[in-house]
């Protein structure tokens, strides 16, 4: 949920779409002096059709990727580096406008 503003219109943002997530644990790989380092590998997709957006939106996906590094015993903690872009189509009231952004993101999540 959101609004986006163009010129001096405002648009409203909503959807319920489907989430694809998956994560793919790499075996230990010795990089760096015989030192085994625990990478993950992460996707998702999330998709929302015409049919499940709401208000001005006609149209949402959005596309992230990233590489993880598990840094703490047992996984409990990884620094992820990664890609997220997302497009979003609005309808014929604003002349079949599209919306889209992509970015570097990077960051620490725990697990318990």
């Amino acid at each position: 949920m959101g609004t986006v503003k163009k010129r001096s219109g405002d648009v409203d943002l909503s959807a319920a779409g489907f989430l694809l997530s998956m994560g793919y644990d790499i075996p230990k790989l010795e990089i760096y002096y015989n030192m085994p380092l625990d990478f993950e590998f992460l996707a998702e997709l999330c998709l929302a059709p015409s049919p499940l957006c709401f208000g001005d939106s006609d149209g949402y996906v959005e596309l992230k990727t990233g590489l993880g590094l598990h840094v703490l015993g047992e996984k409990k903690g990884t620094l992820i580096v990664g890609y997220r872009t997302m497009e979003t189509r609005f309808d014929e009231t604003f002349n079949n406008w599209k919306m889209s952004d992509s970015a570097v993101f990077f960051g620490y999540r725990f697990t318990f």
